[in-house]
């Protein structure tokens, strides 16, 4: 429990440890780190934590992680009601890896592997760089948040982007091979460009109303349809590259149309 300032740098060959006794450490062995109220500059650099209930918790405390790796935990990182920046590192092997409440976050470069919930997100403001999402169940959700997705790669997953109630952009991601489907949106305001949404096993984006638009995208080849719009509003999707026998769409029988047009 920290409630003054912490302060951990290793080294990148020589990691600082946070661990429990055991010698092959499992979720819940021990609680954590917990920052509680902590307003200075609290940093971890070069560090590993494994084997905790929740390896790090920020409440209501300014925290920046460079190169830190949270595994083998219930909750890999939670932040509530905290400002964060992450570089590098992340989580994996984790039943939630990341976790932000109420806070203000910037992410960049983080490795996001093999989680059953990559990053949740709720009514917080994330600007989210270069991240790869790989091999979770879920790997990316917001619900009510101010979102700016940019770069990085979302493959392998279950459960792609989903997004809820949210506003902001998502530009040049990989949203690829996903077993369900890459980017969902539902009652949000995105700019959704610049990707390339590709080869996910039932959908390659999922809609239902909101005001989204979707341009300067390749967007081919999932399984289901290209865009599915599930609710009964349009969504303009226009300028967009789309697989030989052009887009796959389903318009809920007519009710929400999907506009494409001008084509590339």
């Amino acid at each position: 429990m920290v409630q003054g300032r912490l302060v951990a740098s290793g080294s990148k060959e020589e990691p600082i440890r946070f661990s429990s006794l055991f010698a092959a450490p499992a979720a819940g062995d021990w609680q954590g780190i917990v920052l509680l109220g902590s307003e200075k500059n609290n940093l971890l650099e070069n560090c590993r934590i494994e084997g905790a209930a929740t390896g790090i918790e920020a409440l209501f405390a300014n925290l920046t992680l460079k190169g830190v790796r949270a595994e083998r935990s219930a909750t890999g990182m939670r932040f509530q009601d905290a400002l964060v920046t992450v570089e590098g590192g992340g989580a994996s092997d984790c039943d939630t890896g990341m976790s932000f409440i109420q806070s203000e976050a910037t992410v960049r470069g983080v490795s996001v592997v093999g989680n059953r919930v990559g990053i949740e997100v709720r009514h917080t403001s994330i600007y989210l760089q270069d991240g790869s999402l790989a091999m979770n169940r879920s790997a990316f959700s917001c619900d009510s948040c101010r979102l700016k997705l940019a770069g990085g790669a979302v493959l392998d997953n279950g459960r792609g982007v989903t997004l809820f109630e949210t506003e902001g952009s998502v530009t040049g991601v990989k949203l690829a091979r996903n077993s369900d489907y890459g980017l969902s949106l539902t009652g949000s305001r995105v700019r959704v460009s610049d990707n390339v949404i590709t080869g996910n096993g039932t959908q390659g984006m999922l809609v239902f109303d909101g005001s989204a638009v979707a341009w300067d995208n390749v967007i081919s080849g999932n399984a289901g349809h290209d865009i599915y719009n599930a609710g009964n509003e349009e969504f303009r999707a226009p300028n967009n590259r789309w697989g030989e026998g052009g887009p796959k769409i389903y318009d809920n029988g007519g009710r929400g149309r999907v506009n494409v047009n001008p084509k590339r």
